[in-house]
């Protein structure tokens, strides 16, 4: 089938909604878009059919017409009847059948929290931390995790994970350049939870593969604090915790005389205590930086 490749710029009165668009399109979807237009531009044509009928790009049609936008970018695709009819539901579902690969997801997510730019830009929620227990923005990747730490949890073993924190507000200042900097007692305070085992800020050890010209030139690769002081950026750090150690399954051990023996431990254990860490990393933060904020009231000449 040929398809048109040629972008027209169509009024949005001449567009028709199609009567049996199956998806729902709630307020919160259309304003994250209105603000992904104005952050991008309209980098989606909308596609209709020859009649003006849309076939993909309801949601973008909608959120054009609240920004006042009179005409949006359209490509016109030659089908009709229940082939078109089809391309609605073809152009949701197959965006369905795609999946995230957690861990690349997750780096990016930070590399983007690191760099001082709006996470939600991408289309995750960070009021979605709050709504599931393992503090994850993104409830597709939460219910993924959890499906992953009952899998653990029947083969007997356990899982570490990655906390991030992003401080928002803090005051450029803050630390001192030597003995007392805020990246070292924030880091300090992270080492002293359980289980923490590594910090990193902004790229962190990504930095090391840098040039000196790509690391500067990044927007806030240093996670907010430079010269141990603060930069009035977004502090951006993140915090490794390694498996729960107690796990069922038999492994080897060395008793107290040095030797190899095989041991099960029994009771109850956290296949994963990272969503118990989240919270103090917020907390162990929040202390280091109220601390900071008073010590830098007696830094005055």
């Amino acid at each position: 089938m040929e398809i048109s490749k040629e972008i027209l710029i169509k009024n949005l009165t001449d567009l028709k909604p199609h009567p049996k668009n199956p998806r729902k399109h709630p307020d919160k979807l259309i304003s994250k878009l209105i603000t992904s237009i104005q952050t991008y531009g309209f980098t989606s044509p909308v596609l209709i059919d020859a009649d003006g009928r849309i076939l993909a790009g309801h949601a973008r049609s909608k959120a054009a017409e609240k920004m006042g936008l009179t005409e949006v970018p359209c490509i016109m695709l030659p089908l009709s009847g229940a082939a078109a009819d089809a391309y609605v539901i073809v152009d949701n579902k197959l965006n369905e059948l795609s999946e995230w690969d957690e861990d690349i997801l997750s780096d990016l997510i930070s590399d983007i929290d690191g760099a001082g730019f709006d996470v939600e830009l991408t289309g995750f929620d960070i009021d979605e931390i709050d709504r599931n227990p393992l503090r994850i923005p993104c409830r597709e990747g939460a219910l993924k995790a959890m499906a992953k730490i009952e899998e653990l949890r029947n083969k007997g073993d356990s899982a570490g994970a990655i906390v991030s924190c992003l401080v928002t507000g803090a005051p450029a200042g803050l630390g001192e350049p030597v003995f007392d900097k805020l990246d070292s007692r924030l880091a300090a305070a992270m080492l002293s939870i359980g289980a923490c085992k590594g910090v990193e800020f902004g790229a962190g050890f990504a930095a090391a593969a840098m040039l000196g010209s790509e690391n500067n030139a990044g927007t806030n690769n240093c996670g907010g604090i430079l010269g141990g002081i603060s930069t009035g950026q977004e502090i951006f750090f993140r915090a490794a915790f390694k498996p729960t150690p107690s796990i069922g399954k038999p492994q080897k051990a060395l008793d107290r005389e040095g030797k190899t023996r095989e041991i099960a431990i029994k009771g109850r254990h956290d296949v994963c205590i990272v969503p118990r860490a989240a919270p103090v990393v917020e907390a162990m933060a929040a202390l280091v930086l109220a601390d900071c904020t008073l010590l830098s009231r007696t830094a005055r000449i």
